[in-house]
């Protein structure tokens, strides 16, 4: 997307609150065409989920072997859908 346009989206979702990162490359495109870039783009995305999860005051879990459902420890926010069904 057009650098104008993502500023705005990034505008945007500051103004809700939301914690937004935003970097952008000179003369690249919607993907990279730099070597250099897609490996810093890589390092920037893990290096903002690891932030994340440290910060996440929920501990989740992998998926059970065999089940195919995912196991919520305590403390963990309620299902939505649960929620959903509730009201």
């Amino acid at each position: 997307m057009p650098k104008e346009e993502a500023e705005q989206v990034v505008n945007r979702l500051r103004q809700a609150g939301k914690q937004v990162e935003a970097h952008y490359y000179p003369n690249e495109g919607h993907g990279f065409a730099k070597r250099e870039n897609q490996i810093d783009s890589v390092r920037r995305t893990v290096e903002w989920f690891e932030l994340r999860r440290r910060e996440s005051p929920f501990a989740w879990t992998m998926p059970r072997t065999g089940t195919g459902q995912s196991r919520l420890m305590s403390g963990s926010p309620p299902d939505p859908c649960q929620r959903r069904l509730n009201r």
